[in-house]
This record gives structure tokens, C-alpha cells and sequence, in this order.
């Protein structure tokens, strides 16, 4: 796998969470640039696209009704 940062190499590494008490939470990290990617950040990134997605959506019809 490579890095969407820089598509550096993405080696496995493992991260502890003592907030939510997961003692150990695998993650990928890039070797490039340091860039860590874990459960949380991927399902934040999934929601991020998909409301952009919904965002784009309505601007034409916001510009119909302003308009």
C-alpha cells in the first residue's frame, strides 16, 4: 500500500489509545512522511466525502432558489 500523502510505503505499526482504553489499535504509518492512518481516521475521512457529496448536491439548487 502507499501513502495518498506522498505514496510513501505504508508499514504496519501499532498505537495505544488510553482514551477509549483499546490498549493496542493497529494502524498503517507512512515511512515517508509520517502520516498515520487508523480505524478512526478512515471512518472520519468516509464521512467527510460524504457529506461534501451531499454538499455538492444542493449548491445548484440553492443557486435556483437564490436566483
Amino acid at each position: 500500500m502507499s501513502c495518498h500523502r506522498c505514496c510513501g510505503l505504508l508499514v504496519e505499526d501499532h498505537c495505544y489509545d488510553l482514551h477509549n482504553q483499546v490498549f493496542r489499535v493497529t494502524t498503517l504509518r507512512c515511512i515517508s512522511c509520517g502520516d498515520i492512518i487508523d480505524p478512526v481516521i478512515l471512518e472520519n475521512r468516509r464521512r467527510q466525502l460524504a457529506r461534501s457529496a451531499v454538499m455538492q448536491q444542493k449548491e445548484p439548487l440553492l443557486a435556483v432558489l437564490v436566483a
